[in-house]
């Protein structure tokens, strides 16, 4: 079962495919996920730390893909957000 956070995530990773490029604001990503404004913003940092995605600031900024969706899979996803301990 995916945490809220990791579904979150893909919520936000699938918006950001479907805006091919063009930065969104965290607050759109927000309507258009259902994501509260302040939880998105916490995923989006975590995700750019992954290097998932990218930030930029100032007029026309915002966040987009910093990876090719084509490659990216469900599991680069979640282990950005929690990632999933091998077993031995």
């Amino acid at each position: 079962m995916l945490s809220t956070t990791a579904e979150y995530a893909l919520r936000i990773m699938v918006v950001l495919a479907e805006a091919r490029g063009e930065p969104r604001t965290s607050e759109c990503i927000a309507g258009l996920t259902a994501v509260p404004t302040d939880y998105s913003v916490k995923v989006l940092q975590m995700l750019a730390r992954s290097g998932l995605v990218r930030a930029q600031r100032g007029r026309g900024g915002g966040f987009r893909l910093a990876c090719d969706p084509e490659f990216t899979t469900l599991l680069d996803v979640i282990n950005a957000i929690e990632p999933i301990k091998r077993m031995k």
